[in-house]
């Protein structure tokens, strides 16, 4: 081997030896180029990530700043107008005589009597600050009321209630006396209705709850006792004796004695109390109880006697004999009879002198009187069209059958203890058939099974 061939192998060692670094060296270069746009690609990415990241942040931030600022202003209303409630049941919180007397001045004088008692008590509470407005509202059967009212004496007419609700609901902006017509579940309607509806509301910081005179109520109170936070904000305000059912509520309780009246109505006075008359007799001279209209007996002085009527024998008496007069229980007036399906029984009315009918009919005498005037005691009309004319109280008994021959549009569902119209079709055997003004009021079981009394 020469010279020249060593040096041509080693040259091809030395060339190999450089083609494998010159290899490695582009892999290495590939390997961190490719590596290079890794990293950028992922550098992009990241800064794509971090800018939209704090692209949330100001959004988030944007809306939160918005939503507090939402919440300031939402506080600043709901504590802007706060005020206590007052929800009353009118047919059972009677305001006092003197406050009733003075009609519209009086109305305003009790709002502003219970204005000022309902401001000291809630003064009083510990969650009070500020200035509370006081909202009152007062549902009622006003007309019911009034009629009630006139017969025990508290006023004269039904327009002197009239006249106190719309003094009362006058005096202050927020201060309602509400008429809900009759039926007894109106009332307590709106009250349940309203006392579910303000107690969660904000802005309504107490309720005053004017309803123990009645059980009825305490299923309504019953669900918010085991809630300490809603219970707080409710107060009972007594009038009347409270009811059993509300002893056992752990709710708070106050009195406005200066503004309603501490006893139950008294009694009801009948139009006419009944008299006593002397039973003719040659041993004794005694004096009978008192009878009703149709019972009434003769005396010794000349009398003749008719047919009888509704199976009651009727005498009628001349000379100066004292007539018995007629009472709500011989109209049928202030009661609600119900049979075991909740329909409406007639009660049996007082008998009267078919020669008086007979007479009205002749005469047209007892055409265009007024119903309520003579019936009830009130007209509550201001001009009323019909006649006030004086009746005799045979008339009068009269009259009251005469209205039973008009349907009542509320039919056996009617619930007014005052009602002069007919639930029952005065045929016994009605020959009408489907055109008989007393639809839905034939062959009813007539057989009472609950009775209801005005307690207004």
């Amino acid at each position: 081997m020469n010279s020249y061939d060593l040096a041509e192998s080693e040259l091809q060692a030395n060339f190999e030896a450089f083609a494998l670094v010159d290899t490695r060296r582009n892999e290495l270069i590939q390997w961190l180029y490719k590596e290079n746009c890794q990293l950028k690609l992922e550098l992009v990415n990241l800064k794509a990530d971090h800018e939209a990241q704090l692209r949330c942040r100001r959004d988030y931030q944007a809306q939160a700043l918005e939503e507090r600022e939402d919440h300031l202003r939402t506080k600043q209303i709901m504590e802007k107008n706060p005020f206590a409630l007052l929800l009353i049941d009118g047919d059972g919180y009677i305001f006092h005589d003197e406050l009733l007397k003075g009609c519209a001045s009086g109305g305003a004088e009790a709002a502003h009597r219970l204005l000022s008692a309902a401001k000291d008590y809630v003064q009083k509470l510990s969650d009070f600050s500020g200035q509370w407005s006081i909202m009152v509202k007062i549902y009622a059967n006003l007309g019911g009321l009034a009629r009630k009212l006139v017969q025990i004496g508290s006023i004269k007419t039904v327009e002197d209630m009239t006249a106190f609700a719309c003094g009362f609901t006058r005096h202050h902006a927020l201060f309602d006396f509400v008429d809900v017509g009759m039926g007894k579940e109106r009332a307590d309607h709106k009250l349940r209705n309203l006392l579910d509806l303000f107690i969660h509301n904000h802005q309504c910081k107490h309720i005053l709850f004017a309803c123990t005179h009645d059980n009825g109520y305490v299923p309504v109170l019953d669900q918010y006792r085991v809630d300490e936070k809603l219970r707080s904000r409710v107060s009972l305000l007594n009038a009347m004796p409270m009811a059993s059912g509300f002893i056992e509520l752990p709710f708070r309780s106050v009195e406005f004695p200066a503004v309603f009246r501490s006893e139950p109505l008294p009694p009801p006075k009948p139009i006419a109390p009944p008299v006593a008359v002397r039973k003719p007799s040659a041993e004794s001279n005694s004096i009978s109880e008192p009878v009703s209209f149709a019972s009434a007996a003769a005396t010794a002085l000349p009398a003749k006697t008719s047919s009888p009527v509704n199976g009651g024998l009727v005498i009628q008496v001349s000379g100066s004999t004292p007539k018995p007069k007629i009472t709500m229980d011989m109209l049928g007036l202030g009661v609600i009879l119900l049979n075991s399906e909740d329909q409406r029984v007639e009660p049996e009315l007082g008998k009267y002198d078919p020669a008086v009918y007979q007479q009205s009919l002749r005469t047209n005498k007892l055409k265009g009187v007024c119903n309520k005037y003579h019936l009830l005691g009130t007209c509550t009309s201001s001009n009323c069209p019909f006649s006030h004319a004086k009746l005799t109280e045979e008339e009068k008994m009269v009259l009251r059958y005469n209205t039973r021959k008009s349907p009542c549009s509320y039919g056996l569902e009617c619930r007014d203890f005052y009602c002069l119209y007919g639930h029952k079709c005065p045929h016994p055997v009605c020959h009408y058939g489907p055109t008989c003004s007393f639809k839905g009021m034939h062959r009813i079981d007539q057989k009472v099974a609950k009775k209801l009394e005005d307690k207004i």
